[in-house]
């Protein structure tokens, strides 16, 4: 784990704005248990406005090196980490002949990111090929949360998430 006292979110700001504040990048999962209640968990960035402000709560970014697993190849069952970017995702993916993921390419989100808001295009959202989430303290299959346009109704920090794909046609 690191602690950044005074670090710039217009360093990680997809658009380049944002104050000074507390940054702890945790690069271990066991680090969360030295974190304090008041925090939120940052991904690229990519759909937060901050405000030239201080800010009482610490930010947290996830910088955990774990690897996208392939759990069921027969049956294209894949679990993401939620620090890792949709882009490569769908890249590391699509190298192995699994899709379904695809229409998010554009959006410059991380999975946990993505799945918070349940991003998505008006066709389809992140959660439409959902099985389960996994949060610091335990695991839920999608039936536990809301999915809604936008929302999630999550409420935990993602660690990863397990998704159903499919083979892409050749």
């Amino acid at each position: 784990m690191k602690i950044i006292n005074k670090f710039n979110l217009s360093e990680l700001s997809y658009i380049h704005i944002g104050p000074v504040v507390k940054l702890i990048v945790i690069e271990h999962i066991n680090d969360f248990i030295n974190i304090v209640d008041n925090y939120k968990i940052l991904g690229n960035a990519s759909n937060i406005l901050f405000k030239e402000k201080q800010y009482d709560t610490q930010f947290v970014k996830l910088n955990i090196n774990d690897e996208l697993k392939i759990i069921d190849p027969d049956n294209c069952i894949v679990e993401i980490p939620a620090g890792m970017s949709i882009k490569k995702a769908i890249n590391i993916l699509s190298g192995m002949n699994i899709g379904g993921l695809e229409e998010f390419y554009p959006i410059p989100g991380t999975i946990g990111g993505m799945l918070f808001m349940n991003a998505g295009t008006p066709d389809k959202s992140i959660s439409d090929n959902l099985i389960k989430i996994n949060t610091i303290n335990d695991s839920f299959g999608k039936k536990h949360f809301k999915f809604e346009y936008r929302y999630s109704g999550i409420n935990e920090a993602i660690i990863s998430a397990v998704f159903k794909l499919k083979k892409k046609q050749i």
